[in-house]
């Protein structure tokens, strides 16, 4: 598998002071190198993954076949679509008020919210912000989220409408998935990596 992955994703892969973080970043981009292989017909050696100006991963010279990466402790997901998309997966734990004040808008703050909306908020923030292509380097407290689809992003004083889809994986983790558009979603377990076949 390692042979396979770039060897720019080695030394950050090898950066990871957690074990279980390292085996999770290379399993991601393994899989995202892995179905574009089988669903584009290139050889998965020819596979070249570059980075956005905020580090958001794509593959080199292949079009529409977008991905995002995220893991949480034992679950690792990998979205992929022919349109750009940012993914994020989130275990609820508990925090305490001092941390949930730095990523909540003033909107939310008003608001009463048990632990598990708040990881969810949390959720849809930074899929939001790794579909912009922008991860953790946009100030989520300035992002505020409408009844009606729309997000208000203050640092762009702007309004975009965006596709939402949730999804806890169970009781205690939620995937949140962010597009452009609303599209078919599909959600595939991968068990055995080794011999998982075309998804």
């Amino acid at each position: 598998m390692y042979k396979s992955i770039s060897s720019e994703k080695l030394i950050k892969i090898s950066n990871y002071k957690n074990e279980k973080d390292r085996i999770c970043s290379a399993v991601g981009e393994f899989i995202a190198l892995k179905v574009c292989s089988s669903k584009k017909n290139i050889n998965l050696s020819e596979l070249k993954i570059s980075k956005g100006t905020y580090g958001k991963p794509f593959i080199l010279g292949v079009k529409d076949y977008n991905y995002n990466i995220s893991h949480s402790e034992k679950y690792v997901v990998c979205a992929i679509s022919e349109i750009k998309l940012g993914v994020d997966i989130q275990k609820v734990v508990e925090i305490s008020k001092d941390c949930y004040k730095l990523f909540l808008s003033d909107r939310e703050l008003e608001q009463e919210y048990n632990i598990d909306k708040i990881i969810k908020l949390w959720a849809y923030k930074e899929s939001y912000t790794k579909y912009l292509g922008m991860g953790l380097h946009l100030d989520f407290s300035k992002i505020h989220f409408k009844d009606d689809g729309y997000v208000h992003n203050r640092i762009a004083n702007q309004h975009e409408k965006c596709f939402f889809f949730e999804h806890w994986v169970d009781s205690k983790y939620i995937l949140v998935l962010t597009s452009k558009y609303k599209d078919d979603i599909e959600i595939k377990n991968i068990t055995n990596l080794l011999n998982f076949k075309e998804l």
